[in-house]
C-alpha cells in the first residue's frame, strides 16, 4: 500500500477494500458515495494557489497565437466545470508549461491526467523533458522539437547501440544532457533503444494475448482450440457486460461514473490494432488482460507478476500481494499505479479484494452487470 496517500485517497482505498460489501452494495457506493478525483481537481492540485481560469486561458493563447480567445475560454470553462475528465497526453505536456511546473511536478501531473508518466523512450517526449529541465517556454520547446526531429530525420546513420536498455538508464542519461546539440547527438546515437511505443508493455501484452488465444491447459476437450480477438474481448474482457458506447442514446443516458469506466474499453478492433502495433498498448487493456490471466497454469516470461498468493494465506495477505503485483506490472510498463480515486481503478481494487482470488473473474463480471443493469447488456464491438 502507498503510505503517501492523502486522507481522502486512503478513505477511498479503505472503502474499496471493505470485505463487508456485496457487489450490489459496492456498485451503490461507487455511484452515490465515492469521492472521485475530477479533472478540475487535478488542475487545482497543481495551481499553487493561482486562479486557474485566467492562468490557463492566457497561457494557452500565448502558446497558440492563432486561437480565438472565446474558443480557448470555452475549453477552459469546460475543464473547470468537469464536462470532460481527461485530455490527450500532448495537451497535458503543454499544460505543464502553462502551469510552470518543475520536471518532477510535470511527471506527476502528466501521470495523473493521462494515466501514464513521461515515456522516456519517445524521442519527442525526451525533447519536452529536456525543455522542462532547462526552463524553456512551450513555444521554445516546440521550436526545439521541430529542429531536433528534422536533424534526426536527415541523419544518414546512427551509432551501433545495443537495443538492450532500461527506461531508468535512459532517464538518467537524458537528465545529464546540457545543450540542444547534445540532445540531438544522444537521440541519434540511442535510436535503437528508443521508440514511440511502450516496448515493455507490448511484450507483456503479447504474452497475455498468446495465453488467451491458445489456452491449451484449460481446453482439455478442444486441444486445437484458438480464440480470436473478438472472442477474447467477449469471453475474457467482459465486453458483453457493457452497453454499446457508440450509441448516442446510451452515451446520453450514462452517468459520469459509467462513462468513466466504459471509456476506452477494448474492442476487437482495438486488440487487433495493438497486436499489429498500429496503436500503442494502453493502461486499461493491460489491467484487464492482467486480471484475465491471473490464474495461468504455465509460467510466463514475466512470472514474477503472475505467481498467485499462497492458497494458505489469509484474504488480507493475498490481496496485498496481488495488489502489489498489479502495481509493479503497471510501473514496469510505464503506467501509473492503481488510484482509489479513479472509478475504474476503484472497481479493480474492490474486485481484487474478494474473498477468493480464484473468483475474481466472476466478481468483475457481476460488478459490471450490476453497474450497467439499466442497459440490458446490449454490448457491441
Amino acid at each position: 500500500m502507498n503510505e503517501n496517500m492523502t486522507a481522502l485517497t486512503r478513505n477511498m482505498f479503505d472503502m474499496a477494500t471493505s470485505r463487508e460489501m456485496s457487489v450490489k452494495e459496492a456498485v451503490l457506493m461507487l455511484e452515490e458515495c465515492a469521492k472521485f478525483r475530477k479533472f478540475s481537481d487535478k488542475l487545482k492540485a497543481f495551481a499553487k494557489g493561482r486562479e486557474l481560469r485566467p492562468l490557463l486561458v492566457e497561457g494557452l493563447l500565448a502558446n497558440n497565437p492563432d486561437s480565438k480567445r472565446e474558443a480557448v475560454d470555452r475549453k477552459v470553462r469546460n475543464w473547470l466545470a468537469d464536462r470532460q475528465n481527461s485530455i490527450s497526453k500532448i495537451d497535458a505536456i503543454e499544460l505543464c508549461f502553462v502551469l510552470d511546473l518543475t520536471p518532477s511536478e510535470a511527471e506527476s501531473f502528466v501521470a495523473m491526467v493521462s494515466e501514464e508518466g513521461f515515456h522516456w523512450r519517445n524521442p519527442e517526449e525526451l525533447i519536452y523533458i529536456y525543455a522542462l529541465n532547462n526552463g524553456m517556454s512551450y513555444l521554445e520547446a516546440k521550436a526545439l522539437r521541430n529542429e531536433v526531429m528534422a536533424k534526426i530525420k536527415t541523419a544518414e546513420e546512427s551509432e551501433n547501440v545495443s537495443p538492450d536498455s532500461f527506461t531508468s538508464v535512459i532517464k538518467t542519461e537524458v537528465e545529464q544532457i546540457n545543450t540542444p546539440e547534445e540532445l540531438v547527438e544522444y537521440i541519434i546515437g540511442a535510436e535503437q533503444r528508443l521508440g514511440e511505443k511502450h516496448n515493455s508493455a507490448f511484450a507483456m501484452f503479447n504474452e497475455m494475448m498468446e495465453h488467451l488465444e491458445s489456452p491449451e491447459l484449460e481446453d482439455w476437450f478442444e486441444n486445437d482450440r484458438s480464440y480470436t480477438c473478438g472472442e477474447i474481448v467477449r469471453y475474457y474482457l467482459h465486453k458483453n457486460e457493457l452497453p454499446d458506447i457508440t450509441d448516442k442514446a446510451h452515451q446520453n443516458a450514462m452517468s459520469a461514473i459509467q462513462r468513466s469506466i466504459a471509456a476506452n474499453w477494448p474492442s476487437e478492433s482495438t486488440l487487433s490494432r495493438m497486436k499489429n502495433r498500429h496503436v500503442d498498448v494502453n493502461r486499461k487493456v493491460m489491467i484487464l488482460l492482467f486480471l484475465a490471466t491471473y490464474d495461468v497454469e504455465e509460467d510466463l516470461d514475466t512470472d514474477e507478476f503472475y505467481d498467485l498468493p499462497d492458497p494458505d494465506s489469509d484474504g488480507d495477505e493475498a490481496f496485498r500481494e496481488f495488489y502489489q503485483k498489479m502495481n509493479s506490472m503497471l510501473e514496469y510498463c510505464g503506467f501509473s499505479p492503481l488510484d482509489p480515486r479513479s472509478p475504474f481503478d476503484w472497481m479493480t481494487i474492490y474486485c481484487l479484494c474478494g474473498e477468493d482470488i480464484y473468483e475474481l473473474d466472476s466478481q468483475l463480471s457481476e460488478f459490471l452487470s450490476d453497474l450497467f443493469r439499466d442497459f440490458g447488456n446490449e454490448a457491441q464491438d
